[in-house]
């Protein structure tokens, strides 16, 4: 399982790249389908 800090890491180089909100990015994370939840809100 990845450190908070990498994932922290990784959520702001998504936000900076695809201007997406914190909070949807760790809902898609948290969720059983992550991949596919990721690339659907990307």
């Amino acid at each position: 399982y990845v450190t908070r800090s990498v994932t922290n890491e990784v959520i702001n180089i998504i936000q900076n790249k695809y201007q997406i909100s914190k909070s949807r990015i760790i809902k898609a994370l948290i969720s059983q389908e992550a991949v596919g939840s990721i690339e659907s809100i990307l």
